[in-house]
C-alpha cells in the first residue's frame, strides 16, 4: 500500500511539475483579446487566489480534525460532544460564505 502511494504521489507531482511554464499568461485561463480582456483575466486571478486560500483553510481544518478525533486515539464507546441547534455556529456558517461573495463582488 505504501508503494502504491509513493507511486501515486510522484506521478502526481511529475504532471503537476510538467505543466509549469516560465513565459506568458497561464495556460489556465483565457488570454485577454478585447478591451475588457484584462479586466476579465484579473477577475479570473483573484477569484482563483481567493478560492485557493479558502481551498486550504478547508482542507487544513477538515485534516486538523480528522487527525484530532480519529478513533484510534478515543476510549472505546466514546461519542464526542453533540451539537445541535447552536445559533452562534449557524450564524457563523451562514454569514462567512455571505462575506466571502460579497468579497468577490465588490
Amino acid at each position: 500500500m505504501r508503494t502504491l502511494l509513493s507511486i501515486a504521489g510522484l506521478s502526481a507531482l511529475a504532471l503537476f511539475l510538467s505543466s509549469c511554464d516560465v513565459g506568458g499568461i497561464s495556460p489556465i485561463f483565457p488570454t485577454p483579446v478585447s478591451p475588457n480582456g484584462k479586466n476579465i483575466y484579473d477577475t479570473y486571478v483573484g477569484i482563483s487566489i481567493f478560492a485557493i486560500i479558502v481551498f486550504v483553510g478547508v482542507e487544513a481544518a477538515l485534516l486538523w480534525v480528522v487527525i484530532r478525533y480519529r478513533r484510534s486515539a478515543q476510549p472505546a464507546g466514546y461519542v464526542p460532544p453533540q451539537v445541535h441547534g447552536h445559533t452562534g455556529l449557524e450564524i457563523a456558517w451562514t454569514i462567512a460564505p455571505l462575506l466571502l461573495v460579497l468579497g468577490i463582488a465588490g
